[in-house]
């Protein structure tokens, strides 16, 4: 979801997608880690937030089991 606006822009308002597209590789190039939920997210995101994909620490998905 995170690689939606440049995957899906039309879901986005023009405003909100130019924001977004100029905050968010400023804010990937100042962290200190990326984390994202699989290596291909990591590759999605890589590029249009001009990181290089080692940046991204793969953090899976998961639940616990609620009783």
């Amino acid at each position: 979801h995170d690689a939606h606006i440049w995957q899906i822009p039309q879901a986005f308002s023009r405003p909100y997608r130019f924001w977004h597209r100029l905050l968010r590789p400023a804010l990937a190039r100042r962290a200190q880690v990326l984390i994202t939920v699989s290596a291909h997210a990591a590759r999605t995101l890589a590029y249009p937030l001009r990181v290089a994909p080692d940046r991204f620490a793969i953090v899976p998905n998961g639940a616990d089991h609620v009783a």
